[in-house]
């Protein structure tokens, strides 16, 4: 199955957008929003086309503050088994650059069945997190540990915010070290400007970019982006991010995936 190649009219993100409505309405990435993303299983809704497993919901909310700061709020849910869910909650404060370098953070996480539950086995954990003279420096409780960093780094979700408000400039591209999710160093990474493109979508020929986050210790990431700069969709490997509501609106309702293969003769459908 071909993933990536938006100009493949078999591929999965040809397939995506061909299926999408992309809202009308200006989005402005630099002001304060909320967005909600549906993830969804790509290798086994590939490989078992009746079944579609949701392998994560993010929520991600901006805030801007004074002099070039903003508040990144992500709240993450991945479902284990037995109607357990992994909670993973981060508060982050980050500059306005262009990828949104956060400076000091709070990470949560616990396994429960709803998220105002008590941590399941004693599953909860609480992280205080800086970057002080190029140390990630993180605290657990009374222990804390330091990684070295160099100056150009970012957390893999912080991209959510900053890739919507990247220029979107040929041969542009920019190397950092990347932290997964919160409080790990993973390597030297590379985050470019892709391509341009015009491509069929539920309302007509559309104008879309796409950025590209490759390097080691990473699987090969695309960000797909409308004309106003608002990401539709991550995808990477198994994973695949779809935004369903910004703002508290829906943006693309998950039940129009049902219909793909009426609409083309793309051999994978998704129920809604």
């Amino acid at each position: 199955m071909i993933m990536y190649d938006i100009h493949d009219k078999t591929s999965l993100i040809s397939n995506l957008f061909l299926s999408i409505i992309i809202p009308e309405q200006l989005f402005e990435p630099e002001n304060n929003w909320e967005h909600k993303y549906f993830g969804i299983d790509t290798y086994s809704a590939i490989s078992n086309p009746k079944i579609i497993r949701k392998r994560i919901e993010l929520t991600i909310e901006r805030k801007n503050q004074t002099n070039g700061f903003s508040n990144l709020t992500i709240k993450t849910e991945r479902y284990c088994k037995s109607n357990f869910f992994f909670y993973a909650d981060a508060e982050l404060k980050c500059k306005n650059d262009e990828i949104s370098t956060p400076l000091l953070w709070t990470y949560e996480s616990k396994v429960a069945k709803r998220r105002s539950d008590t941590p399941y086995l004693k599953s909860g954990m609480k992280k205080n997190i800086k970057v002080a003279e190029r140390k990630l420096i993180v605290e657990t409780g009374e222990v804390s540990s330091k990684m070295e960093l160099s100056d150009n780094y970012t957390c893999k979700w912080c991209l959510l915010d900053a890739i919507q408000r990247m220029p979107k400039v040929p041969d542009k591209s920019l190397e950092f070290k990347m932290i997964d999710e919160y409080d790990s160093i993973i390597g030297d990474q590379t985050l470019r400007f892709r391509e341009a493109a015009k491509t069929e979508t539920g309302n007509g020929m559309k104008d879309i970019y796409c950025f590209e986050l490759l390097g080691p210790g990473t699987i090969p990431a695309t960000y797909w982006i409308d004309s106003s700069g608002r990401l539709l969709f991550y995808l990477s490997g198994m994973e695949l991010l779809v935004l369903t509501e910004e703002n508290g609106k829906t943006v693309i309702p998950i039940s129009i995936f049902s219909d793909w293969q009426k609409k083309s003769t793309f051999d994978l459908t998704l129920p809604g």
